[in-house]
């Protein structure tokens, strides 16, 4: 269940932080690539 919830979290919050704050971006990065292997 935890991997379902961050899935589309991580899905959702990746083209939002592309267009916010290149920081949150950057700490994200890693995450976003996460997402989509999962």
């Amino acid at each position: 269940m935890p991997k379902t919830g961050l899935i589309p979290a991580k899905l959702t919050a990746g083209p939002r932080l592309l267009n916010g704050s290149s920081a949150n971006k950057a700490g994200y990065a890693p995450a976003l690539k996460s997402g989509p292997e999962f």
